[in-house]
């Protein structure tokens, strides 16, 4: 591309990275190769990401049916013909740029919207005349992100109950309906690491997290495992760890899918949504020290990944 890569101009180069802009296969490979040894622009380069692909996932982009968009173009412009062709025929026919022949909805939309209707002695922008189109246009985006939620992530759908992703889902939901309870309700992050100590073969991690509130713990077994879980609130959204020690997954006492495990050792966590049918949960896994942690949140992915960046 001819332009070199400095620690000063990396950033600019970070949303062409993400957007599949970059042509030059030589150049992407030094971009990407920029990102993963810098770990401040790692954390950038998922922000970004987990971003883009939260409003993506809020704003689906559907192809309008030929038949409807056929139908919304006459209507509109039969409205706009009725209104304006007795004082106005002549701003039709001495148009340079005619608006009727695209085939593409959006494009289609971007020009009648910039045209103006004469109506007396007052011009009206064209817009006006397409405001039952845009509520439909929003209503119709609603409606599909409702009955478009998509497939459970296949590592939930297709877990064995050995998963320790599949374990970290099912005491959510326990948790959810007060079926687990805290043994120890406290905000003090020392009282409830003291409390587990006694119980724990392992050093439980307790982070302090940002915009959360620690509520407690409880330590249970799986299969002779010892299991820690740690609850905190944010608002009305609630942060759950699942935490374990790492030779509970060296013995497969429970199992992290080996794609996830390589995606934490390459990205230092493996993140995903679509793992519950119930609630619109984020989960996010992760090892420190001699530890494996599988978080599960009601928060979206953007926030409980700022969340976890800022763990202290």
């Amino acid at each position: 591309m001819g332009e070199k890569i400095t620690r000063d101009n990396i950033d600019e180069f970070i949303t062409s990275y993400i957007d599949g802009e970059i042509k030059d296969t030589a150049f992407k490979a030094e971009v990407g190769d920029y990102i993963r040894n810098d770990e401040a622009l790692q954390k950038k380069y998922n922000a970004e990401l987990l971003t883009k692909s939260f409003l993506i996932s809020r704003l689906p982009n559907k192809e309008v049916p030929l038949a409807v968009f056929n139908k919304i173009r006459v209507s509109i412009d039969d409205l706009i013909a009725e209104s304006s062709l007795k004082n106005h025929k002549h701003a039709v026919e001495t148009d340079n740029h005619p608006i009727y022949t695209s085939t593409s909805f959006y494009d289609y939309f971007k020009k009648i919207i910039s045209y103006p209707v004469h109506i007396g002695k007052f011009s009206v922008p064209r817009y006006s005349f397409a405001v039952v189109l845009i509520i439909l246009v929003i209503a119709s985006s609603f409606f599909i992100k409702r009955n478009n939620a998509g497939p459970l992530n296949p590592y939930i759908a297709d877990g064995s109950d050995n998963s320790m992703m599949v374990q970290a889902m099912n005491n959510f939901h326990k948790i959810m309906k007060g079926e687990i309870k805290a043994q120890v309700n406290s905000t003090d992050p020392a009282q409830v690491k003291s409390y587990l100590k006694s119980s724990l073969d392992y050093d439980v991690y307790i982070p302090n997290i940002e915009n959360c509130e620690l509520v407690g713990a409880v330590c249970n077994e799986y299969n002779g495992q010892k299991v820690a879980h740690i609850i905190y609130h944010s608002g009305n959204d609630v942060f759950y760890i699942c935490e374990t020690s790492t030779g509970c997954i060296k013995h497969r006492v429970m199992e992290i899918p080996e794609p996830v495990h390589n995606e934490i050792m390459t990205h230092k966590f493996y993140m995903c949504d679509k793992v519950d049918k119930d609630h619109d949960c984020t989960m996010l896994l992760w090892y420190t020290g001699n530890i494996v942690c599988a978080s599960v949140s009601t928060m979206p992915k953007q926030k409980m990944y700022a969340a976890f960046t800022n763990f202290k």
